[in-house]
């Protein structure tokens, strides 16, 4: 698909990570390409299906002093509240079968 749009590798050297031409200046971000490390978690976490789940459980994971684990339990924990409150499809119901687990594992 990206290259239909003449997409190329980012000059980063991040695999995941595609520009386009400079005229777009738009760049382009793989979730599923990307590296499995904290580095690229919080963008994982944005990603779909299994990426973000795993992305999810990794997080899950982390030392309770990793810096922004609080934070992006918080915004999670707020996601699958507004998430509640509509239709979900099989791709949602899977997430928040996962997000639910946030008051579980959250100590906050």
């Amino acid at each position: 698909m990206l290259q239909g749009l003449t997409a190329r590798a980012s000059a980063v050297d991040i695999p995941g990570v595609y520009e386009l031409p400079s005229a777009f200046c738009t760049t382009i971000i793989a979730t599923n390409e990307l590296p499995q490390d904290r580095s690229t978690l919080w963008l994982r976490i944005l990603g779909r299906g299994s990426t973000q789940r795993q992305a999810i459980l990794e997080l899950f994971a982390l030392d309770d002093n990793y810096l922004h684990r609080t934070v992006i339990l918080h915004q999670l924990r707020q996601w699958y509240r507004f998430l509640l409150s509509g239709k979900l499809g099989k791709e949602s119901a899977r997430l928040m079968t996962l997000l639910a687990m946030i008051d579980g594992t959250s100590k906050e």
